[in-house]
């Protein structure tokens, strides 16, 4: 997956856990009550979206929408995203990707798509998406369905972590277990949150690079609801000087929460 956001905006990385979450919510079975907690997180209520059915307008009809499809199995598989900001409370998402189906009788279908999203920030700390136009570009056949919820749902908590890590590490609390286990290279005296915080700011670590996006990415789901994740870095150090960083985390997934709980964490610095 390529990722461009040219502008050096610290909510990219938030409007990009809005997107990758937006495809997570079709892609794993909710009820109804979780499904509209989940879209509230997401949309604003004027909500318009546009694809080859027409238009609609406002949450109520975007959750019958939704509902609809969650009687499908979905998958979205991202090919590349790009990310333009118009203003402080504006950001236009534009997204390739592959969009695939299997419709109740197990008919498979599989779409060449292309998104256009406009989120904006209001009075909530994440932007939600008031305008989804969708282009059905091409058919692609004879490609097999794959499950791309676990890839969707890490990839939005990563880019939540980045921005709560560079802009809000008091809140990082939220994103670990309080049994976190950690193993940072070369730092054994790193065994709980508190000692992560005293480090990541005594040596200044951070993402100084706006347009990061994790590389060689790649993740799997384990049957007790556990991610493993495993991807590299670009990070900087208070001497200025590039931090190639290589993760791998285990995730506790209750998947009606927003986010996943990082339960290990081990960081390799080279």
């Amino acid at each position: 997956m390529n990722l461009m956001h040219p502008q050096s905006n610290k909510i990219a990385h938030l409007a990009l856990a809005q997107f990758f979450s937006w495809c997570s919510i079709y892609e794993r079975s909710f009820s109804t009550k979780v499904l509209t907690q989940k879209m509230n997180e997401l949309v604003t209520d004027d909500i318009s979206l546009t694809n080859i059915d027409g238009t609609i307008i406002g949450k109520e009809k975007f959750l019958q929408r939704l509902l609809i499809l969650h009687k499908l199995q979905n998958a979205h598989h991202i090919k590349n995203v790009n990310l333009k900001f118009n203003n402080d409370k504006t950001v236009l998402i534009t997204a390739d990707a592959m969009y695939q189906n299997v419709l109740p009788d197990s008919v498979s279908n599989s779409y060449s798509v292309k998104w256009h999203h406009e989120m904006i920030f209001t009075n909530n700390f994440f932007p939600k998406i008031k305008l989804l136009r969708v282009e059905t570009v091409s058919i692609i056949e004879n490609e097999m369905f794959l499950n791309n919820y676990v890839t969707n749902r890490t990839l939005a908590f990563i880019h939540y972590w980045i921005f709560l890590f560079n802009h809000k590490k008091a809140s990082l609390y939220e994103v670990f277990s309080d049994e976190t286990n950690f193993n940072i290279d070369g730092y054994e005296g790193i065994k709980y949150f508190h000692d992560f915080i005293l480090w990541v700011e005594k040596n200044k670590i951070h993402d100084g690079n706006m347009n990061n996006a994790p590389k060689n990415f790649h993740v799997f789901e384990k049957y007790n609801d556990e991610i493993f994740a495993f991807f590299e870095l670009e990070m900087e150090a208070n001497d200025g000087n590039l931090i190639h960083t290589k993760h791998e985390w285990v995730l506790s997934n209750n998947s009606e929460d927003r986010f996943p709980q990082i339960i290990k964490m081990s960081i390799v610095i080279s």
